[in-house]
């Protein structure tokens, strides 16, 4: 649970201008309980004299090992044929409270990856996630059971971040006023 993880830590870095947020990427290897398994860091420059274009975010994330229990519980999420989750907070100003951005892949292809993962986090420049793209390197499951490491076993994380300054644009149909009279 997100409990275990210990304070949030924000900071305004005065020395390099920009903001470092540290929050914890959270994973679910049983049901709908979630765990912390590692941090991810969040920085961006401060905003006063600093124009848009130049408003850059960085993202990176620790790296994580699964344990020998994280694998077992992982290979049973692929025997179920069940979704292996990861969640970020929405807010890294506030991540205790924030609502939680969560993606999924099914549990067989983070294993048929060899724990290889990708990240891209949607972000903008005021500190909110605004979703989460997560895949593995594998496209499919392949038949049959999938051999799962027997020791703790390192995952390589490659993460990117995208930041579209303006926000989403929702394409809307023009519709037509009644004329005078008319109900």
């Amino acid at each position: 649970s997100s409990s275990a993880f210990e304070a949030d830590e924000t900071d305004w870095d005065s020395g390099r201008d920009k903001f470092v947020a540290t929050v914890p990427v959270e994973h679910s290897l049983r049901d709908n309980e979630f765990t912390v398994r590692c941090k991810m860091t969040y920085s961006a420059p401060k905003h006063s004299g600093v124009s848009k274009s130049k408003r850059t975010v960085s993202v990176s994330i620790d790296p994580s090992t699964f344990s020998v229990s994280d694998l077992q519980a992982l290979e049973s999420l692929a025997a179920a044929g069940k979704h292996y989750r990861v969640r970020l907070p929405s807010d890294v100003n506030n991540a205790d409270t924030s609502p939680k951005i969560v993606a999924s892949v099914p549990a067989c292809l983070l294993i048929a990856s060899d724990f290889h993962e990708i990240f891209r986090v949607h972000v903008d420049q005021f500190g909110h996630i605004r979703g989460l793209w997560y895949q593995t390197m594998a496209v499919a499951c392949p038949a049959g059971r999938l051999a799962v490491p027997t020791s703790a076993t390192k995952v390589v994380t490659t993460v990117s971040v995208d930041m579209d300054a303006r926000g989403p644009r929702i394409a809307v149909e023009p519709v037509a006023k009644p004329a005078e009279g008319e109900p």
